[in-house]
């Protein structure tokens, strides 16, 4: 196993993260410099100020024989009055960094994208980065899987009842881990996600549970 650490400072905002990888398995492309390592938005049209967008690894992995772009992300909880400003425009540059700019090409993204985005799943910030819960949406259109969608239920939900009806919980599902649309064409492709710790671990409101996925696949014979 290595450790790289991802520690970086851009003005007023700090990046404290840190990758641990397999390195017989995985390598890490170390040709971005800091600015494409991480990425920070400012003085837009839309919000004023800087904000985080994301940090980005490219890996290279033998058992895709493919590269891989991981998109690490926390966004603000609190950042009045330009909060959801900040996320949508956020959103709408990690969907140009994974896809690029010609949208017709949302299925030729092999891309993670994961972290605390501090919405729902179904937030109206994460539209322009074409995030579906329908795995056959996702692989006949392109964009990205949430399979944590499937994690919605009594004990985990959202932290907003008010707005959800059918959802009773006092449990935020803000972290997930998002999948291009790529994954799901690999042969006997399945992935298994989790939250841990729902029966032991007792968070107050403002409280994530920490979250992870498996993806597996083989080749046909």
């Amino acid at each position: 196993m290595k450790i790289m650490p991802l520690i970086h400072q851009s003005g007023r905002i700090n990046f404290k993260t840190m990758l641990i990888y397999n390195s017989a398995r995985i390598k890490v492309d170390c040709s971005f410099g800091e600015e494409d390592r991480n990425i920070v938005k400012t003085d837009s049209a839309e919000v004023s100020g800087q904000y985080r967008v994301c940090q980005r690894v490219r890996l290279n992995v033998s058992a895709l024989y493919a590269s891989l772009d991981v998109f690490l992300v926390h966004w603000n909880q609190k950042d009045a009055p330009y909060s959801d400003d900040r996320k949508r425009a956020a959103a709408g540059k990690l969907n140009r960094l994974a896809f690029g700019d010609d949208q017709r090409r949302l299925k030729d993204a092999v891309a993670i994208v994961m972290g605390d985005f501090n919405v729902e799943p179904w937030s109206p910030a994460l539209r322009s980065l074409n995030v579906s819960r329908s795995s056959d949406f996702v692989k006949k259109h392109g964009g990205f899987f949430n399979p944590f969608w499937r994690q919605m239920h009594d004990e985990v939900g959202s932290l907003n009842c008010k707005n959800v009806d059918d959802i009773k919980s006092t449990r935020a599902l803000f972290d997930f881990l998002l999948i291009s649309s790529s994954f799901l064409s690999l042969d006997r492709f399945d992935c298994t996600e989790r939250i841990y710790g729902t029966t032991t671990y007792n968070p107050e409101k403002s409280e994530h549970s920490p979250v992870g996925i498996t993806i597996s696949w083989q080749k046909g014979a």
